[in-house]
């Protein structure tokens, strides 16, 4: 079971609430990866069955260090869990080293970390992190509305200049756009280029791949038996007995569905 490490931005001040969980229920990160999180009510669900605080460490020391039997301090302790417009937000009791590292911004942002199952389905958490390496887009801790650098961290990891979170989803979105329109296209091409379809179909067939997926289109494409085989000569032999007319003549009598005899009655009377 795979766990995964997303980021959010804390305020100047240690906060009591934070947002640890945007909505769902697709999930983006920065780097690209998606998961799901179709019912955010089942992490709250788990986290008060299990009757016990989600740490808060730094840089997600339960989960690298403490398996190795290093150190793994705790900042703080998750108390309570609640949703906020699909939002998963916490309710945390910060130490005092925590609080100060926030406080003098050495660290701004947090990162959850999570189990996911094969279908990239968030099945629970593991814990949360501070860190200075964002992935997440979410509620501002440390709000960059009031100056300083953190959207260029962000600016640098997306390759475009953003200031806003709907900027970041925008940018997210243009470039999963463009991801999928190139996949597509070289899905389609090589169709046409196998002789599948022929490209005066290639606007089509590059809609049709992107709304169904390029392993469904190719599958598609694999059905079809295309064009190559519209070259090879076509012998269509005689009719029997002696025939009166030629190979073309033949070929439309045996297109149109007429016999011989009334081929020749037509052309007779024309």
């Amino acid at each position: 079971m795979p766990f995964v490490a997303l980021c959010s931005e804390m305020p100047q001040a240690a906060p009591e609430w934070v947002q640890i969980m945007p909505s769902g229920p697709e999930i983006k990160g920065l780097d690209g990866r998606k998961w799901n999180m179709k019912d955010p009510a089942k992490l709250i669900d788990m986290f008060k069955n299990m009757g016990l605080p989600l740490v808060i460490d730094y840089e997600h020391g339960q989960e690298l260090k403490a398996p190795e039997g290093e150190e793994a301090p705790a900042a703080g302790w998750i108390e309570d869990l609640e949703l906020r417009d699909g939002e998963l937000w916490a309710k945390v009791s910060w130490t005092e080293r925590a609080a100060k590292a926030i406080n003098s911004r050495e660290y701004r942002f947090l990162s959850p970390a999570f189990a996911y199952d094969a279908s990239m389905e968030i099945l629970s958490l593991s814990s949360v992190a501070l860190t200075n390496k964002p992935n997440l887009v979410m509620t501002a801790l440390n709000s960059r509305e009031q100056g300083g650098k953190g959207w260029d961290e962000v600016s640098v990891a997306l390759g475009v200049q953003v200031k806003t979170p709907g900027e970041v989803m925008a940018a997210l979105n243009r470039r999963e756009d463009v991801a999928l329109n190139r996949q597509a296209e070289a899905a389609v091409d090589q169709a046409i280029a196998d002789a599948r379809f022929c490209p005066a179909q290639r606007d089509f067939l590059i809609a049709t791949c992107r709304a169904q997926g390029v392993e469904a289109f190719k599958a598609f494409a694999d059905l079809n038996g295309g064009f190559a085989d519209l070259a090879k000569p076509v012998n269509l032999g005689a009719l029997p007995g002696k025939s009166r007319l030629s190979e073309s003549q033949i070929a439309v009598c045996r297109a149109v569905g007429v016999s011989e005899e009334q081929f020749l009655n037509v052309k007779k009377e024309q």
